[in-house]
């Protein structure tokens, strides 16, 4: 990795000046004492990365490849509604659910009022 091998030098500018270079500070003379093999270094931190992706893209493509091929219809999905079908509204109540509106001569149905209101003693 660039920054790594670049400990040893500190050539590149830090974000915030003024800041400690930390590679240099973590394989400097106080920590590991191995700033003589800072590219090496580098370089295996590097190689590490580019096979981890290497290996993640294998494993995609090894857990694609079998699914494409149990299912042929994979790549080419019948289209789909993004929404799901809506069902019309009853028009009229059905026996199984209670009519939610008042009887007939009510101008409105009684206020809910929740159990720890005392409608004895206003609020306030």
């Amino acid at each position: 990795m660039l920054t790594i091998a670049d400990a040893p030098y500190q050539h590149l500018q830090l974000l915030i000046p003024g800041m400690t270079h930390d590679w240099a500070f973590i394989l400097g003379p106080t920590h590991c004492n191995c700033l003589g093999q800072a590219q090496l270094i580098g370089n295996l931190v590097d190689g590490f990365g580019v096979a981890l992706m290497c290996a993640a893209v294998f494993l995609c493509v090894l857990t694609a490849v079998p699914r494409m091929a149990a299912s042929p219809g994979a790549l080419n999905p019948p289209p789909v509604s993004p929404l799901p079908p809506v069902a019309p509204a009853p028009t009229v109540a059905t026996p199984d659910v209670p009519d939610w509106r008042p009887a007939p001569g009510l101008a409105y149905a009684a206020p809910i009022v929740p159990t720890w209101v005392d409608p004895r003693h206003p609020p306030g």
